[in-house]
């Protein structure tokens, strides 16, 4: 028989839920090794290191995409078009 686990019906439960990750990176206490565990047997503590962890890379990313923005548009004012190379434009629009 098929049994849903606590975590699909958290998930239905749940709309904020619904992307909650089967399992988090969990750091050793030496904070060199790191490991797997399903969200099932996490503690709090691991969920707010995963938090932590995902705001680094939501960060990260975030930063990527404020970057490339910046260079199209940095690029597109300089003149530069859909052919030409981004960085020759970007550097070649600083150095005037």
């Amino acid at each position: 028989m098929f049994r849903t686990s606590k975590l699909n019906k958290l998930r239905q439960s749940e709309y904020e839920l619904n992307h909650l990750p089967g399992s988090i990176f969990v750091r050793a206490a030496d904070g060199l090794a790191s490991a797997t565990r399903p969200i099932e047997n996490a503690t709090l503590d691991e969920v707010a290191f995963a938090i932590i962890q995902a705001e680094y890379s939501y960060n990260a990313a975030g930063n990527r995409l404020y970057s490339l923005r910046r260079l199209y548009h940095l690029v597109r004012e300089a003149g530069g078009v859909g052919s030409d190379l981004a960085l020759d434009i970007a550097f070649a629009s600083k150095e005037r």
